[in-house]
């Protein structure tokens, strides 16, 4: 050993002059990374680890809340700082004194799922992002687009102010998330028997996995924008959850009318539009697409209404 540190040691995830390496709270959200799987677990599966996750379930409401410690975010920035009124490590181990130090974190509803990892915390029926007054459009118990975290630390890009590690977040909290009768009608008739472990008991559940949509269909989300221009991103038409609905079938147009994409199975995966046409009217086949506006028909074979929409390509 030559004494020098390397660059993993170096990293400090929360900027508050402790290393991760020795920092027992990484992301400061006052939940002990001992607690939150010391960057072995990612409950909302967004690549962040929740021990530098600031809403491990991307249910739109901080973990530094549902764990139990928003009374010492002050500043409602999603962790718990030198910005805020009061705050103090006196030992500098990386987490705040005043932070609580609970055995377990707070599970509202006992089913063994802390609420910083429980889409519904009281099991009342309502996801907590409803509750938390955010926009879960497709009904999954997750904000909406839960994968675009443009900063890393792990607050959704739309409920985040987007400045780096520990944005401004204060979402209109129309109802209590930890209280079933508020915004709900009570526990819900099957509380306890969650067979995913999402949090969302299965009366009202999916059941496909974390974050499920309450009704079939609504988790089907065409993604507008395409920049197929050889990067990783956005580089093909992605259609949230379509896997769920082998018999779809998808046909893509241009502003005539002419037909430059038609397919059945849509997958994600092997079977992908990435701007190219197949050949349709008046188009080559191989042709990469111009730049511009395309209108889709997405039937997903399961007597549900069709979806129309478009579709807009950059390169």
């Amino acid at each position: 050993m030559n004494g020098r540190l390397s660059g993993e040691d170096c990293v400090d995830t929360d900027n508050d002059g402790i290393p991760d390496a020795i920092d027992v709270d990484d992301d400061n959200d006052g939940i002990p990374d001992v607690d939150e799987g010391d960057g072995a677990v990612d409950t909302d599966n967004d690549g962040v680890p929740d021990s530098l996750d600031l809403d491990s379930d991307n249910d739109g409401i901080n973990d530094v809340i549902e764990g139990g410690d928003g009374d010492l975010d002050t500043n409602g920035d999603g962790v718990i700082d030198s910005n805020d009124s009061g705050y103090t490590d006196a030992n500098g181990d990386g987490q705040a004194d005043d932070s609580v130090d609970n055995d377990e974190e707070p599970d509202t509803d006992g089913d063994g799922i802390p609420d910083y990892q429980d889409l519904d915390s009281d099991d009342d029926g309502i996801n907590d992002v409803v509750e938390g007054g955010n926009s879960d459009e497709d009904g999954d118990g997750q904000v909406d687009n839960p994968s675009e975290d443009t900063d890393g630390d792990g607050i959704a890009d739309s409920v985040d102010g987007l400045d780096g590690h520990g944005d401004a977040n204060s979402p209109d909290n129309d109802t209590d998330p930890t209280d079933p009768n508020s915004g709900g009608n009570g526990i819900v008739d099957d509380s306890g028997i969650d067979s995913d472990g999402d949090g969302i008991s299965d009366s009202v559940d999916g059941l496909d996995g974390f974050g499920d949509a309450i009704d079939e269909d609504t988790c089907v989300k065409v993604n507008n924008l395409m920049s197929p221009n050889g990067d990783s991103a956005n580089n093909y038409l992605h259609i949230d959850c379509i896997e769920n609905f082998p018999s779809n079938t998808i046909e893509i147009f241009n502003r005539w009318g002419n037909t430059v994409y038609r397919a059945k199975g849509y997958n994600n995966s092997s079977i992908v539009f990435r701007g190219i046409s197949e050949g349709r009217a008046n188009i080559n086949v191989g042709d990469k697409l111009p730049v511009g506006t395309y209108f889709y028909i997405l039937d997903l074979g399961n007597g549900s209404k069709v979806k129309k929409g478009w579709i807009y390509i950059n390169r």
